[in-house]
């Protein structure tokens, strides 16, 4: 339809009256092109504006590739553990995940023995449920005890070891990180967005959250990090890891030595374990993916529109002179 009707009008324009009766009349030829240029002229406009779209795009994909997002990317790695299905869920697998914790720890380099410290140590490796910028996400609703059901909030929250901030590079602003002995307790940590949130103009360590029934104290508030996406840093809570919901994953920061390290410490614990390993920076790389995808496909859409445009106003300058002529 739409070549029937871009094509018939010119045919139908060009066949009514007489040049030379136009000659004598003295009307303007440039008055017959009015229409047609202020057409071109739209083209070439929208063409150029897709082109600046896919130019600012392509600028602000090279932005985001340097944006700082709050945490370390760099030379860290994300475990995925494959397990056998059948002998692995509900206490099996909250006891594996305590295994695994110990054993990395122990791998380490770090002490079992003693009293645990309140300041906790430094591992390079974690465990998570979700890797930052994953495909994976998880929300609740969160509110202050006698607060109204309207001032619920919705809060993302991730399950994670105490290394988990270290290993990513996020200090604590305040309180203290996760230690050994809150595995599977009732302590969680808050990100500044959600401390703010909750307890505006307040120190909100200490103070404790009613949820699912039961009372959790807040030990500490961690520095915001864009974990979830690029664009924005949701209230997040964090939760000592109890593997009570799924095989966890494994954070560690290192070279291929320290992957197989893991590796080891995975196939003591479980022979029949398979491990992939990933760099962090692919998590982020799947972030960016629809932008580049959106910058190449204005980028060619405002080529085709300005190769269109091109053809047009050279078909538009050689029918004005031959009708000139």
């Amino acid at each position: 339809l739409a070549c029937m009707a871009f094509g018939l009008a010119p045919a139908l324009h060009g066949t009514r009256g007489e040049i030379s009766g136009a000659l004598k009349s003295g009307v303007s030829l440039a008055s017959r092109f009015r229409l047609r240029s202020v057409l071109l002229a739209a083209q070439v406009a929208i063409s150029v504006i897709l082109l600046a779209a896919a130019g600012l795009l392509v600028r602000g994909l090279e932005r985001a590739q340097h944006q700082n997002p709050g945490f370390t990317i760099d030379n860290v790695s994300v475990i995925s553990l494959d397990l056998p299905a059948s002998a692995y869920g509900g206490k099996r697998t909250q006891a594996f995940a305590r295994q695994l914790q110990t054993g990395l720890e122990t791998s380490a380099g770090l002490p079992m023995a003693g009293v645990t410290p309140r300041v906790a140590p430094k591992p390079m490796v974690a465990l998570t449920m979700d890797a930052p910028m994953a495909n994976s996400r998880s929300w609740t609703s969160l509110r202050r005890k006698g607060e109204p059901a309207a001032r619920t909030r919705m809060v993302a929250f991730h399950e994670v070891t105490g290394g988990y901030f270290d290993v990513l590079g996020i200090p604590m602003v305040e309180g203290r990180n996760f230690v050994r002995d809150d595995f599977g307790g009732h302590v969680v940590i808050l990100n500044q967005t959600a401390a703010k949130s909750l307890w505006p103009g307040e120190n909100a360590v200490g103070k404790t959250i009613p949820y699912d029934g039961e009372t959790w104290e807040v030990v500490g508030v961690a520095k915001d990090a864009y974990t979830t996406d690029l664009n924005t840093i949701p209230s997040t809570m964090y939760w000592p890891m109890s593997g009570r919901f799924d095989i966890p994953q494994v954070l560690v920061r290192g070279g291929p030595a320290a992957v197989e390290q893991v590796g080891a410490v995975v196939a003591r614990l479980e022979p029949k374990a398979r491990i992939r390993a990933v760099p962090l920076s692919e998590n982020l790389h799947a972030q960016l993916q629809p932008a580049r995808y959106g910058a190449a496909l204005a980028g060619a859409l405002g080529m085709l529109a300005l190769t269109l445009a091109s053809i047009g106003m050279s078909g538009v300058f050689a029918y004005v002179v031959r009708q000139r002529t």
